[in-house]
């Protein structure tokens, strides 16, 4: 993307001015905030390996700045967003060790700087991110209770954050997040009444953001994460009109992002869950030829996805899922041929693994 290219070329002038002097702090934070800005963009664009590598470069200044200068919150916050996204890396591939150690290293770092600068708006943020990813390592561990108390813990100071400045959108916008997490853990807590209720404040500030700035992509696209929690819990429910509704509504948004122009890759997850979701809800009401397809789009962007990052396993099992819901699709309507066709390249990818 446009927005990539401009700040590749800013990272290397931020890499000359900083080969000056290794010992000058500004310059050398300047370059880990472009590493770690950069590296944002190539996660979303799905180009983890690229990504994982600027994390590094930056944690390894950000480690080098602390050397020289221990007491300053800053570079400590710095280190807390370094290691929030290595982990989140390391999460996203089964890395469950590393980015456990990562996260240690997120809730140290923000004790410390919770201590030096104890009413920092971003001081605060960051001990909300060291509970808010321990709380999704539990959750991943199966841990749930131990997860929900983490969540918790994260939506409080997240609260606390946004109460003070009642006019900062990223804080509103945190509290949003954290609600997520709440929420999913309950869920899977089957604590669904309490899960809506998290699910339905998320929708609420999410909405009251993106009306505030409606060209704003990320507002937008949160809006549509919470539109896609409202029709889980529809569709738990077993009101799958109202689950179908909320998930076509979420294409809508993710396809208005595209059709501007914006190709973050992270919007080919959304519109592989939200078409899979479709799918599953037309299926159990029986519209199984509607399912085929919202499954065949599923199937197209999950291929995207795995083409764009061949090691992560995990989006390529999603490739294999999307044509087994293909398969048993076509079954359900006698079409066998294909259905075996399907079937045959899901178990010939699986065996890839």
């Amino acid at each position: 993307s446009t927005a990539a290219a401009n700040f590749a070329e800013a990272l290397e002038v931020r890499r000359k001015l900083a080969s000056f002097d290794p010992d000058d702090l500004v310059t050398q934070q300047s370059l880990a905030h472009t590493c770690l800005r950069l590296a944002d963009l190539l996660t979303y664009s799905a180009r983890t390996d690229q990504a994982k590598e600027l994390l590094y470069e930056a944690l390894s200044i950000i480690d080098h700045n602390l050397e020289i200068t221990a007491n300053d919150y800053r570079h400590l916050t710095d280190s807390v967003y370094a290691c929030e996204r290595l982990g989140n890396l390391m999460l996203s591939e089964g890395k469950l060790d590393e980015a456990e150690r990562l996260y240690g290293r997120i809730l140290e770092a923000s004790q410390q700087a919770l201590d030096l600068a104890p009413n920092d708006s971003q001081v605060l943020r960051g001990v909300a991110i060291a509970h808010y990813r321990l709380g999704t390592l539990r959750q991943a561990e199966g841990k749930l209770t131990e997860a929900r108390q983490e969540f918790e813990r994260a939506v409080a100071i997240r609260r606390q954050r946004f109460s003070q400045d009642p006019n900062d959108t990223e804080a509103e916008n945190d509290v949003a997040d954290a609600l997520t997490f709440l929420g999913d853990v309950l869920w899977d807590l089957k604590q669904i009444d309490e899960a809506e209720q998290c699910y339905q404040e998320k929708y609420e500030i999410n909405n009251r953001i993106a009306e505030r700035d409606p060209t704003n992509a990320f507002a937008q696209r949160a809006l549509g994460i919470a539109l896609g929690r409202l029709g889980k819990t529809a569709e738990g429910r077993g009101d799958f009109s109202q689950a179908i509704a909320h998930r076509r509504a979420v294409l809508k948004i993710t396809h208005e992002l595209l059709d501007a122009g914006d190709e973050l890759t992270i919007y080919q997850t959304d519109l592989a869950s939200s078409h899979h979701a479709v799918g599953v809800c037309l299926v159990r009401i029986g519209d199984v030829a509607g399912s085929i397809e919202h499954f065949q789009q599923a199937l197209e962007a999950r291929m995207k996805l795995a083409e764009a990052n061949p090691h992560n396993v995990i989006q390529q099992e999603d490739v294999v899922t999307a044509l087994r819901n293909l398969g048993l699709s076509n079954r359900k309507l006698y079409r066998f041929d294909v259905a075996a066709e399907k079937y045959e390249q899901a178990a010939a990818l699986a065996a890839e693994l």
